[in-house]
This record gives C-alpha cells, sequence and structure tokens, in this order.
C-alpha cells in the first residue's frame, strides 16, 4: 500500500479521523531519505480546541505533540477472514 501523504494545508478540519506526519528533523529540514525519525499519528481536528487531537484511551485526549507537515486518509478497514 502506498500512502499518498498530502501538504498540512489542505488537510480536513470537520473532525476526519486522519494519519498526520511531521517529515522534519529536529533541525527543521526536510527527511528526503525515508529514514526513521518521522513521527506518525492518527488525529483529528477538533474546532472547539482549535488543535490536532489525538484519539487515545484517556479521559481527555491530548493534542499532538509535533506540528504536522503532511496528512494523509486512513487506509481501509480490514476485513477479517473466518
Amino acid at each position: 500500500m502506498t500512502t499518498n501523504w498530502q501538504p498540512i494545508e489542505t488537510a480536513p478540519k470537520d473532525g476526519t479521523q486522519i494519519l498526520l506526519c511531521d517529515a522534519l528533523d529536529a533541525d527543521g529540514n526536510p527527511i528526503t531519505d525515508g529514514s526513521w525519525g518521522l513521527f506518525v499519528q492518527v488525529a483529528a481536528w477538533w474546532a472547539g480546541e482549535d488543535a490536532w487531537i489525538v484519539y487515545c484511551d484517556m479521559v481527555r485526549d491530548p493534542p499532538l505533540h509535533f506540528e504536522p507537515t503532511h496528512w494523509a486518509p486512513l487506509p481501509k478497514n480490514p476485513v477479517a477472514q473466518c
């Protein structure tokens, strides 16, 4: 499966869960060689918080811990073979 990463400026801000990625290294340089160091997280824009919010099992879901540079739609759910 290929992920079609898109610029963060085009990300939906309607509560849709998406993949978010920070494709910059600690010095702010683009990561272009496919090396480790990318941050990827499932999150959604919450207008009431005016922030990207991470989905997890907590009383209050936390804000995203990085500034995303790219986004991609979530892949389709797998289908179990019984």
